[in-house]
């Protein structure tokens, strides 16, 4: 049987207080961060803790807090399970025992759905640490660390465990700084300056006239944007009255542009 650590004193929402028992506060074992666990009902309700206190009293007591953190449950006459959250709470007075490295493998133990391990625990290197994809890319998420930490390296460690595993998938990534192009080598498409190629309908008219308006003095260049929108515009009506009233009208505007580019249009300033 275990050796019991303490015995609860409260519990409150996601937390319990623990009194300990014996001399079990200078152990490195409940230190933050460790498990702990509570017989409850038919299943044993984990807990990390989260601060360890002294109160000064006639008999000085080492309190415990832990956060309740999910259950080791049954599963009729499959092997033990661990699933977050927590459906029956334990009682005041329940004894508190250390968890085991079998509770431990229990807790981390390689997830059903499709995962990625980035490591091991912080806390018990022997136990490998997992991340669930769908969970992972559904949300935001950062990678943090100093500069030389090795961040770029273990995004391109992810990505390609995520593609490994789900090769039909499409990832963007946004790279600046050039940090990723030999990671994926020909796996990737590379679009930089030098090939990128976009369409002309993409663009608002601010925009054409920040790629066609080049070169000149301030008042040069206004006046060249004023010629360029009276020419896009005298190049659409005829495309506008082709067009049916539930045509697309960004279709009207890639003709048009392609129209000045061809050279069918011509543009013609005053002066």
């Amino acid at each position: 049987m275990d050796e019991i650590l303490g015995r609860v004193m409260t519990v409150a929402g996601s937390q319990m207080t623990v009194n300990l028992e014996g001399d079990y506060g200078h152990q490195g074992s409940l230190g933050i961060v460790a498990m702990i666990k509570v017989h409850s009902a038919d299943r044993e309700v984990v807990a990390t803790i989260s601060a360890v206190h002294c109160e000064s009293n006639s008999l000085p007591e080492r309190i415990l807090i832990a956060d309740l953190l999910g259950e080791i449950v049954s599963s009729g006459e499959g092997p033990l399970r661990f699933r977050r959250g927590v459906t029956h709470h334990p009682i005041s007075g329940a004894p508190v025992v250390g968890a085991t490295d079998a509770d431990l493998t229990i807790i981390f133990a390689p997830p059903s759905h499709s995962n990625v391990r980035i490591g091991t625990l912080y806390h018990d290197a022997s136990q490998p640490a997992f991340v669930l994809v769908n969970e992972l890319l559904r949300s935001h998420f950062t990678v943090l660390g100093t500069t030389g930490s090795g961040k770029s390296c273990a995004v391109s460690l992810l990505l390609s465990a995520i593609l490994a595993d789900h090769p039909m998938a499409h990832v963007i990534v946004i790279d600046p700084h050039n940090e990723y192009t030999r990671a994926f080598g020909k796996a990737a498409e590379v679009i930089n300056v030098d090939n990128l190629q976009l369409p002309f309908w993409l663009f608002d008219f601010e925009e054409a006239v920040g790629i066609l308006v080049r070169g000149g003095t301030a008042q040069e260049q206004e006046a060249q944007a004023i010629i360029l929108k009276d020419a896009i515009t005298r190049a659409r009506r005829p495309l506008r009255r082709r067009e049916p009233r539930c045509g697309n009208p960004e279709r009207g505007y890639a003709d048009t542009v392609s129209g000045i580019r061809s050279g069918s249009f011509h543009l013609r300033g005053d002066g």
